[in-house]
Formats: structure tokens, sequence, C-alpha cells
């Protein structure tokens, strides 16, 4: 779980899994800072600003790269931002650390803003593109609506 501070996303709780045979540990703990561009708990909370605020951050922060898969093109991201505010959720596929996956969507208050946000993460062989379709991206998406739903937040209101 992440909130974003200052332009960073700031892990404030994290669950590990007990599959640590793949030898692949996430650089991710709590108090950890990372920009949020280029992951997929951040890319759900930029989804939820407004262009203009968008454009603010992306000039104040700028979209540094991480890996080859990172984006970094100010256009390119807020069109992918435009589809995962459609969705839902946010997919880092392996743009934050190469061999890592991550789906993530948001939590949101009563207002419907998106303050923080949840994911699931795992080396990319174990958390493949398909399990992330046929059934991560509904779990996370359904533990954060239960989140959202405990604070006070109503998916059948219209932001």
């Amino acid at each position: 779980m992440v909130v974003l501070d200052r332009g960073e996303v700031v892990y404030v709780e994290k669950m590990e899994t007990a599959h640590h045979t793949s030898g692949l540990r996430m650089a991710s703990r709590i108090g950890y800072r990372n920009p949020p561009h280029c992951c997929a708990v951040g890319k759900v909370l930029l989804a939820d600003l407004s262009e203009e605020n968008l454009t603010h951050f992306i000039k104040e922060f700028g979209l540094s790269k991480r890996t080859e898969n990172t984006i970094t093109d100010p256009l390119q991201l807020k069109e992918h931002l435009k589809i995962v505010q459609a969705q839902g959720y946010g997919l880092d596929d392996e743009e934050n650390e190469k061999g890592i996956r991550c789906v993530a969507a948001p939590i949101r208050n009563e207002a419907g803003r998106a303050v923080a946000a949840v994911s699931i993460s795992g080396p990319a062989f174990r958390v493949t593109r398909k399990l992330v379709q046929d059934r991560l991206k509904k779990e996370v998406m359904e533990t954060t609506l239960k989140i959202s739903q405990r604070l006070g937040f109503n998916s059948n209101k219209t932001r």
C-alpha cells in the first residue's frame, strides 16, 4: 500500500509472500520512496489527477528512466494514464525494476478521490500478463473497493 507524498509514492504497508525460491527480491519496503510514473501504484494515483495537475506534476518532478520499459515521454504517459483511469487498474510491466511485474488499483475516499493504492507484485515469470488479466487485476480491484467502501466511498455515485 502506498500514498503519494511530495512527488513520490511512499510505501506505508507491505506483506511478503513465501515464494522466495526465484532469488528475486523487490526493492520496495515500508518507508521506501519511488517515482510514481513507473510503478503501478503510482500510475493509479497519477491517473486520478486533473490534466492541469498532471502537467504541473510532470514539469516539477520529471519522468526519470528506471528500465528500458519506463514511459518517459509526457504525452505517452498522459495517454497511458487515460487507459489506467478507464480500466480502474494500473500495470507496471517491468518499468520500475527489471524482472518485476505489478498490478495496482486505487483506494478512494468518501469524495471518490484516490488517496492510496494497493498492488500485487512479483517476478514477471510468475506474475504473467495472463495471470494479471485472468485473476490478479480483479482481486486487487475487489480489495481496494472494499477498503474504499470502509472509508465511505460509494461506487454507485459518480465523482
